[in-house]
Parts: C-alpha cells; structure tokens; sequence
C-alpha cells in the first residue's frame, strides 16, 4: 500500500514533472522532508541555494499558513522558481508543509500546450483522486482514480454537483461544500460508500476580485493507514501502561521510605497521595506523633515530577527561634559576627527546583510566618541583609501534630498561612482507629530488626493479638520501637502472649518511683532537677532520637541535647 507521504512517484510521472517545470517537496510537521520530486533546474537552484529555501520553509512552519513567493538564481538570473508552501492539517491538527516549485514565465504557446499535455498526463496518472467543481458546486473534471475511491464512473461524477452526491451518500461531508461555505481552504477525514477512509484536501481558486471560481479536490485513501494507527495506538497504549507499571515497581523498590498498611483508609490516603503528586500546590498533612507524616511527605515527591530534584526536610522545633530563619531563607555575607564569610544559601534556595517539607510548622514564629507567606504567594525570597529577592520553584509540605484551628483562635497560627498551606489537606489517623494495619507493620519491624541483629524470631498469633488490645498512643513509632524491645529482651525465638505482658508492665508504669522526705531542708530547686533527670532518663530508655524524645516531652530537641548533657545520661543509638 502507498504511505500517506508517498505522492505520484513512477518513472512517468517523474518525467512529466521534469518536462513541465513543477515540482514539489513534503515536510513532515517536525520540518523533516519526507518525500520530493524536483525537476532539474529546480533540483540545481534548491542544492546551490538551499539556505535560502530553508529559511522560507522555516517561516512557513512558523506561521502555518499558505506562503507564496519566488526565489532568482544566484548563477542565471534568467532562471526563476515561484514557490507555493501549503499546510496540511488532519483534524485541525498541523501535519506537515507540501512546497510546490514552478517557473513563473511561459516565453510562448507552445510551453502552454506542452503544460497542458502534461498536466493532464499527471491528472490522470495520479494515484490520489483529484476533484475539481465549478462555484455552484458542479462537477467539472475528476481523475481516474474517482471510480477505485467513490465506486462511480467519471461520466456520473460530471452529471450531478456535489450537493447530490452527498445526499447519496457517495461521500461524507462534502469538501468542496465546505470550501464554498466558508471560503478558505479546508482539510479534513471523508468517509465514503465504498467503506474507504480519505484524507482530503479542498482548496478554493479565487479570481482577481477574491470569489471563488473553482474548488480543487485533492483525496488520499488512508483507510489502511487509519487501521495501522489505531493498531500503533494500541500498541503504544499498552507499552505506556506497562512503563508506568515499571515505575511504580522501581520506586516501590527503590523508595528508602515504604507506606506499610492493609486498611481501607491507609489505602484511600496512598492514592490521593499519588494522586496528587504531578500537581505543584501546596501539602499540610495533619496527625498524631508517630502516625507517617514524613513517609507521606516523601511519597509525594517521590512520585512527583520533581523526584530527581533536592527533598529538603526541616523540623521548625528543633531549631531555635534565632536561627530558623537564616536556615530557611540564609543570609548575606557581613551580615552575622561570626558567621561564614561569604554568606550562606537558605534551605530554601537548596530546595530549589524540588520540595521542601516544614516539619512541625505550628513551633514557627509568628515573625516567620509572614515571610512563609509570601514565599508562598510570590515564589521568591530575600536572604537576611539583601535588598534582593530570589526566585524559586518549589513545593511546600507542611505537618504538624497540633490543631491549627485551635492556634488560630489563640493567636499563634496566622490564618492566611494556614489558607494558603491548606490547598491539599491530608489527615492521617492515628494507629488506634485502623488496627487493622498492626499485624503487617509488626511483621515488618520484626523483619526488619531480625535482619539487623541477625537472629531469628517470630510473634506468635496471641502475642500479635496482645498487641491488637494497646492504644498505642506514640503510634507507628511507638510500636516500631516496642518490637524493637521485645525481640531484643525476649529469650526465645517465638514471642508469645506473657513476653508482650511482661515488657508491657515493665514500661508502661504512669508514676515515677520517687520519694520526698521533708527534713529540716528541702532544696527546691535540685529536688526538682533531680525529677527532671529521672524523666529524661525514663525517656531516653524507651524512644530512639533525642527528636522523639522531645516530642514525648512537649520540649525541643536542642533542650533534650542540653538536658542530656548537663545530667550526664548516656543515650543509646542518638540521632539528631
């Protein structure tokens, strides 16, 4: 079968072409000539002035419109080329520029005879179906190839006007119909009784005072192209869906962070979450200590657009007050005694291009607040000690574990922040109201730690439900911690019902065993540190990082460090 591109290419009408003077070439819409038939003399002006040519055709691609104009040899002044660029469209979809070359200047009527003689040799001989009706729609010269398209006799053809043979159902729509309608050039898919599909192409002739005299069809049978597009469109649809499979598994695979649940809601969540990855509006994920906040955040943009770009995670709790905003927004150099020299970039301008997540956004100050938003609402920043501002692109995540809500009607959340974090709002229950999630993430952690202290245990199925029947109020990493514990304490390789009792009431005492005797004195102050260390301690045993330990505290990190510092305690596995 011809391809749509392969136009009138047999060695007679070759010669037709090269006797006559006209020829053309195709250009694909990626400006990629495809397919061209030149006659001599235009073949040696094209290669001699072949930059010239191009830079026509590259401005016909840029405005996609008919362009007409003629081109003198640089060697024969005698010799000149009028070019016609015409643009082909298929479904008001731009496909490509078909450029016609012909001699301008017929020197006597012999040239006109000789023209006419081979344009009806390339009328006839053309493998695509030409059309050519008066203005009223009349029938007045059609190809050969009208019959093997339309199924009727060229003497049918040039008895009836194209409004009958609509009606007949010969074809539909009516090219030429369209052309005298609307008075401009038309390309457009006809369907046709004999079951073909054509690609057509009307063009009006106008005379001097711009009617319409003639309509020029020119018709391509695609019906075996339409049939390999579609197949190539299945083809390729089914490829995207497996390359998108094979995402989702490379970042299943490769993600540092996994989203572990079997509940309804957990399952509704990790779906908004890739849902709403590919958009750039801003995130607050809301729940309890514990709950994943992070591992959400990071979902996001891991399968975000930005997942080659930096992930800057920051807890605004954990750094003081003094120095969270020349961490978020840096500063210039000379701005701080003591500071580097030459200044310092902000988280902020690190983040740049990726995503940035404000842990903890309720300890913000006020005072910072409204720097956030306007990083928010205009994308730039200005470094402490600049009179310039930078643009950035970057996506914001928020968290927290506190009622913003509640801290708006205090006074210590602004409410246009929280308006304009509160795009996509994403809360996540806490582990108690979807236990359903337990036995997995148990059997995770247990993996996890066996793998990391090489030994090898298991819960048995009343340990597990054991651990079904506790609140756990400190959530999914309350539990990560409590396995952690259990297969380090246990003495047997299968954990059973007593090993969680027992570790559970060894840890799970409300009162601090501490006993006041009021002597002659009582010193307040060192009675009261002595509580404070007793806390600590208590703490430091049962959470991992000083950050959670604060967060069981209600206190900072930086206080934590202090704290642990100054009552000499020494913390197992600290991480910052």
């Amino acid at each position: 079968m011809t391809s749509v591109t392969s136009f009138l290419s047999d060695k007679i009408l070759t010669e037709v072409i090269n006797s006559s003077g006209i020829s053309y070439q195709v250009y694909n819409q990626n400006q990629k000539l495809i397919y061209e038939i030149l006659n001599y003399e235009v073949y040696d002006l094209f290669e001699y002035q072949k930059e010239e040519f191009l830079q026509y055709i590259s401005y016909a691609f840029e405005s996609k419109d008919l362009w007409q104009g003629t081109i003198v040899s640089k060697k024969n002044t005698d010799m000149q080329v009028t070019i016609r660029m015409i643009p082909i469209f298929e479904k008001q979809i731009f496909e490509g520029i078909l450029v016609i070359y012909f001699k301008p200047v017929i020197k006597n009527i012999e040239e006109y005879q000789e023209m006419a003689t081979d344009l009806k040799v390339l009328f006839d001989s053309s493998y695509d179906a030409i059309f050519v009706s008066d203005a009223n729609g009349k029938t007045l010269r059609v190809s050969s190839a009208c019959e093997r398209y339309w199924g009727i006799s060229k003497k049918e053809f040039l008895e009836q006007n194209v409004y009958e043979l609509e009606k007949q159902k010969i074809f539909t729509p009516s090219i030429t119909k369209m052309v005298l309608q609307e008075k401009r050039k038309i390309s457009t898919i006809q369907k046709t009784s004999t079951g073909k599909t054509l690609l057509v192409v009307g063009t009006p002739v106008k005379d001097k005072d711009g009617n319409i005299i003639r309509v020029v069809n020119a018709s391509r049978d695609i019906t075996e192209i339409n049939k390999l597009q579609d197949e190539l469109l299945e083809v390729r649809s089914i490829v995207e869906r497996y390359q998108r499979e094979l995402e989702k598994v490379k970042r299943d695979y490769s993600s540092p962070k996994k989203l572990l649940f079997s509940s309804e809601t957990m399952d509704k969540i990790s779906e908004q979450t890739k849902r709403i990855a590919r958009y750039n509006s801003s995130v607050l994920i809301t729940g309890e200590s514990g709950v994943g906040k992070e591992i959400i955040a990071s979902m996001i943009h891991e399968y975000s657009n930005r997942a080659a770009q930096p992930f800057i995670k920051i807890n605004c709790g954990a750094i003081p007050e003094s120095l969270l905003e020349s961490e978020l927004f840096g500063y210039e150099k000379g701005t701080f005694t003591g500071a580097v020299k030459e200044g310092k970039d902000g988280l902020f301008l690190a983040a740049n291009n990726g995503t940035i997540l404000l842990d903890e956004i309720t300890e913000m100050p006020l005072s910072l607040q409204v720097k956030l938003l306007r990083v928010l609402q205009e994308s730039e920043i200005r470094p402490i000690g600049s009179v310039k501002t930078n643009k950035i692109n970057v996506r914001i995540i928020a968290s927290t574990n506190r009622k913003i809500e509640t801290l708006i009607r205090e006074g210590k959340f602004r409410e246009d922040l929280f308006y304009r974090l509160n795009v996509i709002p994403i809360e996540i229950p806490p582990l108690r109201e979807r236990k359903e999630d337990i036995p997995l993430l148990v059997d995770y952690f247990t993996q996890e730690f066996c793998m990391e202290y090489k030994v090898e245990k298991t819960l048995s199925k009343d340990a597990i439900h054991e651990i079904l029947k506790q609140p756990w109020k400190g959530n999914i990493r309350e539990l990560k911690n409590f396995v952690e514990r259990l297969l380090i304490i246990s003495k047997n390789d299968e954990i059973n019902k007593k090993d969680i009792k027992y570790l559970l009431s060894n840890h799970s005492q409300e009162t601090l065993p501490i006993n006041i005797y009021f002597e002659d004195k009582l010193d307040l102050f060192k009675t009261l540190e002595s509580i404070e260390a007793l806390i600590i301690k208590r703490a430091s045993m049962k959470y991992r990082t000083t950050t959670e330990i604060a967060e069981a505290l209600s206190v900072n990190q930086s206080t934590i460090s202090k704290k642990l510092k100054k009552y000499n305690i020494n913390h197992r596995n600290i991480k910052q």
